[in-house]
C-alpha cells in the first residue's frame, strides 16, 4: 500500500467529515491507512419491546437463540467469534418491573418515551404480541424506517400496522386472530395467510407464538450464515419449521 502525505491525509479527513443521515444517525466514510488493521465484528443492538402481558414465548424463545451471539456468552456456549454479535436491550413503557403472561418480571433498560426524546435509533427492533401501550406504537413509528431489521412475532405485526408503516408490504400474524387483524388495518397491507413467517425487505413477521422461534432461526442464518446458525440450533437442540409449514392456516379456516 502506497504511503500518503500528511497533507493528503488531512484533506481526506476534511472531505470525510461526519454527517447525520435522515434518521439522525452519525455517519462517516472510512479509509484504510494500514493493511495490518485488525478486523472488527459488528454488534447489532436489538431493542426488545416489552410490556404487561407480553406473550412469554413470543420473545423468550427467539431471545434464547439470540443469546448465543451475545459476546459475553460465547465462552459459555463454546462459540467461535461469529460474523456478527448481538446486544439485547429491553425497552418498555416504564423502568419498573413488567409482568409478562408467565415467567419472571422483566426490568427494562430504557422506556419508549426516553428513546423517543433522545432520538435513539436501534439496529434491530423486536416486537412480540398482545395488547400494547400507545407509547410502543409511537416508538415503532419512529424506529421502523431507521432500523437494519425489524422483527415482529404473533400480533406484534398488528402493532406495526397501527404505527402506519406497513402499507405496500407483506406480513403475517397469529392465525387465530388473522381475520380481525386484516379487517382492522390498512387495505394496502398484503396479509399472507399461509406462512410460518414472511420476509419483506428488512421487515420479518411471524405467525403466532412458537412461530417466532422458526423466524428467529431463519433470521440468524441470514445474518451469520448457515454454519453458525446450525451451531446455535444444535446448542438449543431445536429443529425449526420451514417457511411454508403452516398447518394453522387450514386449522383456522383461512384456506
Amino acid at each position: 500500500m502506497a504511503a500518503i502525505s500528511m497533507r493528503d491525509f488531512l484533506d481526506l479527513a476534511a472531505f470525510c467529515a461526519p454527517w447525520r443521515d435522515e434518521c439522525g444517525l452519525l455517519m462517516s466514510c472510512t479509509f484504510a491507512i494500514s493493511e495490518s488493521r485488525s478486523e472488527t465484528v459488528e454488534t447489532l443492538e436489538i431493542a426488545v419491546c416489552v410490556f404487561t402481558d407480553a406473550q412469554l414465548l413470543d420473545y423468550g424463545g427467539p431471545l434464547d437463540l439470540f443469546g448465543f451471539l451475545v459476546k459475553e456468552n460465547l465462552p459459555k456456549y463454546n462459540m467461535p467469534m461469529p460474523p456478527k454479535l448481538l446486544k439485547l436491550v429491553y425497552v418498555g413503557p416504564t423502568k419498573s418491573p413488567i409482568q409478562p403472561t408467565s415467567g419472571p418480571p422483566i426490568l427494562p433498560h430504557e422506556t419508549y418515551d426516553e428513546a423517543l426524546a433522545s432520538g435513539k435509533k436501534y439496529d434491530v427492533v423486536f416486537v412480540p404480541g398482545e395488547v400494547v401501550p400507545p407509547s410502543l406504537v409511537k416508538f415503532v413509528a419512529a424506529q421502523f424506517h431507521c432500523t437494519k431489521y425489524f422483527l415482529s412475532v404473533c400480533t406484534g405485526a398488528w402493532v406495526v400496522a397501527q404505527a402506519g408503516v406497513l402499507e405496500g408490504r407483506r406480513a403475517t400474524t397469529n392465525k387465530a386472530v388473522f381475520r380481525t387483524v386484516k379487517a382492522s388495518t390498512s387495505k394496502d397491507i398484503d396479509w399472507v395467510t399461509h406462512a410460518r413467517w414472511v420476509v419483506d425487505g428488512t421487515y420479518w413477521s411471524s405467525s403466532g407464538v412458537s412461530a417466532g422461534l422458526d423466524m428467529a432461526a431463519a433470521w440468524l442464518e441470514h445474518i451469520v450464515g448457515h454454519d453458525v446458525a446450525q451451531r446455535i440450533l444444535a446448542g438449543a437442540e431445536y429443529t425449526p419449521a420451514q417457511q411454508d409449514d403452516d398447518p394453522w392456516a387450514k386449522y383456522y379456516g383461512l384456506e
